[in-house]
């Protein structure tokens, strides 16, 4: 969610393991890369906050131990998690971390 921009939760990677698969923003990054003169069209917010979204996600799964525990910080100020996936907060030191719950 980005709730500064009133934006429901969004779901970057929700094609990912149907058949065909593809994310649309990764679709999308794709046409612009190599049609860049008929497709800048697609180079739009919303596939960039896709985009930047997936990654989000990605790091949180990369560094899956630290995401859970909290120990990923300062807590990112422009993406929300839903509630489905917060597992509290955590007091590291200085300021508070996320648990998520991946």
């Amino acid at each position: 969610m980005i709730p500064r921009f009133a934006m429901d939760p969004f779901k970057p990677w929700e094609r990912w393991g149907q058949p065909d698969g593809v994310p649309l923003w990764w679709t999308a990054y794709n046409k612009v890369k190599h049609h860049r003169n008929t497709e800048f069209h697609q180079a739009n917010l919303k596939n960039a906050i896709n985009a930047v979204g997936a990654l989000f996600i990605l790091i949180l799964h990369l560094y899956r131990q630290k995401a859970e525990n909290g120990e990923l910080i300062p807590i990112p100020s422009l993406f929300r998690i839903t509630e489905d996936h917060f597992g509290g907060t955590t007091f590291n030191d200085v300021e508070f971390g996320i648990n998520y719950k991946l």
